[in-house]
């Protein structure tokens, strides 16, 4: 009876430890912003970065929900992040919105926590207007961008 215990416990450990989605992004929030290279190491060092109200911020709820936060609008999604693949896909009114980075990875930089480059992205536009589209057409795909976490 003790070794059928036993492996039930071991066998329970082995799926709950499998089953674990943890993306490592849960609970926290990024602004996003565009990477400006001709930033010094110094002044990056001494610059107090702040979130502005009109930085793109992702909300990342859970190991697959993700907010969007832009001009006090929310945007309710889905993430999911594959090695260095982050795909991000958003909803509103219809409008559906996909962005793809690639090369997204923590950096070790006092200036920002990650960084990502837009790989790809698509936006469908239903019956309403939304800022989805705003969001979409001021984005450069192909650019690097950086994610600075609110602490």
């Amino acid at each position: 009876m003790r070794i059928i215990t036993i492996v039930l416990g071991v066998m329970l450990f082995i799926v709950t430890g499998c089953s674990n989605n943890e993306t490592g992004l849960e609970g926290k929030e990024l602004g996003i912003s565009s990477n400006d290279p001709t930033i010094s190491e110094e002044e990056k060092e001494n610059a107090e970065i702040n979130f502005s109200s009109n930085m793109l911020v992702l909300e990342f709820s859970s190991a697959d929900e993700v907010t969007l936060l832009n001009l006090g609008n929310e945007y309710t999604g889905s993430y999911s992040l594959d090695g260095e693949s982050l795909t991000v896909k958003l909803e509103d009114e219809g409008t559906n919105l996909r962005l793809d980075f690639v090369e997204f990875k923590e950096t070790p930089d006092e200036y920002y926590s990650y960084s990502g480059v837009i790989d790809d992205g698509e936006l469908h536009v239903g019956d309403e207007t939304s800022q989805l589209s705003n969001i979409y057409q001021n984005i450069s795909m192909g650019e690097t961008y950086v994610f600075l976490e609110e602490k």
